[in-house]
């Protein structure tokens, strides 16, 4: 009889055994689940964030490009200033800054994104390889980081090379 209970006691710690195993399963399940919504919402706090530095990265560029501007139209003839512009917006971004003739307003455009800001003037010519021109815009591609000289000639704002 002792030998039984021996048996029947074994039996019982094998069941045991394996409701911990389930249990263990299920506890590390949750954890899991927990990490990957921690996670989550990580990523999109950092997306969030990509795209506030992105916008604030484009704005700066595009005031810092009018500021130029309106600056040498305001010292006026013969008032020249060199600036840089970058190849990319924040990360990878490639744009393009556009003039519309009759407008006073520089814009600057990435694939999804545009940014403006005002001009003194509305009369701008670009000298530039790189410039390109519509009926109505002078359009400017920056595909590399480029060094361009601002020059107020002639009643006319000119971008050319430095």
């Amino acid at each position: 009889m002792d030998n039984n209970k021996f048996f029947n006691s074994s039996s019982k710690l094998k069941k045991e055994s394996g409701q911990a195993s389930i249990e263990f399963l299920i506890t590390f399940g949750f954890v899991i689940l927990i990490f990957i919504i921690f996670f989550i919402l990580i990523h999109q706090k950092f997306i969030q964030g990509s795209e506030i530095k992105k916008d604030t990265a484009g704005q700066r560029l595009v005031n810092s490009i009018a500021e130029s501007i309106n600056s040498v139209f305001m010292s006026g003839i013969g008032a020249s200033e060199c600036i840089t512009l970058p190849k990319k917006i924040y990360l990878d971004e490639d744009y393009l800054i556009k003039f519309y003739r009759e407008e006073p307003t520089i814009f600057l455009y990435t694939e999804r994104e545009t940014w403006v800001s005002p001009l003194v003037t509305p009369y701008i010519n670009c000298t530039l390889n790189l410039c390109s021109f519509s009926n109505n815009a002078t359009i400017l591609r920056v595909n590399s980081t480029i060094k361009v000289k601002i020059s107020y000639k002639n009643d006319k704002i000119y971008i050319e090379e430095c």
